[in-house]
């Protein structure tokens, strides 16, 4: 409430199960890209996960979990299940894009179905293939009802994802809560 709103939301996540924030809040008096700097720094700095809400949002119909076979995807998966329990009984995604031709489910990706089934009802599959930032922006463009959950290893993983502009696409152009962690 006193000093640099950053800082302080930054301390306060260390204390905190989830911090839900607007990708629009910012405390400049001009007009910022979405994620704003605030949001941004946000991401990139919270010790706990992330919830980008947008401004109007119905329901919850189905969760998506962006899934590449890393340790952050695996993180951001259970944290979701852990802190929202009560999502048990939506739709659980399973969804990778792949620059392969041809799909790899391999060991990883049973184990990981095996343990989203172990929490959720209705659990699928689905892979795309193509560049990972426009196969991402073209599944989520124009669906309703969806959670998407994102994992990003650490701060620096996290800042180059945004370079990339994966994240920030999916920010701008989707009007869906974006569930993003790190460790």
């Amino acid at each position: 409430d006193q000093g640099e709103p950053i800082r302080e939301i930054i301390f306060e996540s260390r204390f905190a199960d989830l911090v839900i924030v607007d990708p629009k809040v910012s405390f400049y008096n001009r007009e910022e890209p979405l994620p704003s700097h605030f949001v941004k720094e946000i991401l990139a700095k919270a010790e706990c996960p992330v919830l980008l809400a947008p401004e109007r949002f119905e329901t919850i119909e189905k969760i998506v979990f962006c899934y590449d076979g890393s340790a952050s995807s695996v993180f951001a998966i259970k944290q979701l299940t852990y802190l929202l329990p009560q999502l048990y009984d939506k739709k659980a995604m399973l969804l990778e894009v792949s620059r392969r031709s041809e799909e790899e489910f391999t060991e990883s990706h049973r184990r990981m179905l095996d343990w989203l089934r172990s929490h959720y009802r209705n659990v699928y599959y689905h892979s795309l293939k193509g560049d990972v930032k426009d196969e991402l922006f073209n599944y989520f463009f124009k669906k309703q009802k969806v959670l998407i959950v994102i994992g990003a290893y650490g701060r620096s993983m996290l800042s180059n994802f945004f370079r990339k502009s994966n994240a920030d696409v999916l920010i701008r152009m989707v009007d869906l809560p974006i569930f993003i962690t790190h460790h």
